[in-house]
């Protein structure tokens, strides 16, 4: 087991705008440990309180505090507005602090939708258990509880972009120690896809002409072998017609949207008994929209 004696920052950051599929940055601290760490179940009594400061910011205050329940808490005092799955925005809100002796990694834990997330305390403590730290999935309209997405543009208009996907939230953690292995997965989500153009509009058909000599008008002898018709003229030329006009070009697919970027993790601390490991993964960019098709010539 690896004690690192002295003050710790670590800070990783991807850079906004990222669109490279699959970004994925690894950082790790200290080693693997095998020490297994006391962690006390939850109680009611040892329950923190959740502050509500504004709409979109809590404070999680108690002398132990599990991740375990956190999302439980959120949950409640946001009415289900917490954790965000499915957004139609382009950005987190809420902000939660952490404020206690000691944090426990108690379990695998999942964070969804959050802007910023920061933890003040003497000791953050886990036995291998893994906190995921993810942007909602961003959609273009929520339907049923679905996402749905822009597919074709109507007549006669450019597609319109794709909505961007959403940065995972920025990570503050100030301990004194971290005692075990603690793992952190902060994930972008990925962008939309733009919209595909509209097509061309067709062109107009051409004027049909006729000659001068209309049906029914007595006719000149027509050749040698044909005989007298004085309804009908089988052999008139008649002037050729207007021409058609040209189809319209096709309008220009809409712009995918960005994957969300991974934020800021910084870590500072004195002492760590275990293992730090980070892993954040930025968005995908949201797959290639069609430009529309050529109308059709008159």
């Amino acid at each position: 087991m690896k004690i690192l004696k002295h003050l710790l920052f670590v800070t990783l950051l991807l850079p906004d705008g990222l669109t490279m599929a699959n970004k994925i940055e690894e950082t790790a601290l200290g080693s693997n440990s095998y020490v297994s760490y006391n962690i006390p179940p939850v109680t009611w009594l040892n329950s923190p309180t959740v502050t509500k400061i504004s709409e979109y910011q809590f404070d999680i205050f108690g002398r132990e505090i599990h991740f375990s329940v956190v999302n439980q808490q959120l949950h409640e005092i946001t009415k289900g507005q917490f954790p965000v799955k499915q957004t139609t925005e382009t950005e987190s809100h809420f902000e939660v602090t952490l404020r206690g002796d000691c944090v426990f990694l108690d379990d695998d834990v999942t964070l969804q939708g959050l802007k910023k997330l920061r933890v003040y305390a003497r000791k953050f403590v886990s036995n291998g258990q893994t906190l995921t730290l993810q942007a909602p999935q961003v959609c273009h309209h929520i339907e049923s509880g679905r996402c749905s997405y822009l597919r074709k543009a109507g007549l006669p208009s450019n597609g319109a972009d794709g909505k961007p996907g959403i940065a995972s939230p920025l990570v503050e953690i100030n301990v004194q120690r971290v005692e075990g292995n603690i793992e952190i997965i902060s994930e972008g989500s990925d962008g939309n896809r733009g919209e595909d153009g509209g097509d061309g509009r067709d062109g107009e058909d051409g004027e049909e002409r006729r000659s001068l000599d209309t049906e029914g008008y007595p006719c000149r002898r027509q050749k040698k072998t044909s005989f007298w018709n004085p309804f009908r003229c089988d052999d008139k030329i008649g002037y050729p017609g207007s021409q058609g006009g040209n189809g319209e070009n096709g309008h220009r697919a809409g712009r995918s949207g960005s994957g969300g970027d991974s934020k800021k993790i910084t870590l500072n601390t004195k002492y760590i008994f275990g293992s730090f490991k980070v892993t954040q993964r930025s968005g995908d960019g949201g797959p290639p929209a069609r430009h529309g098709y050529g109308g059709r010539g008159g």
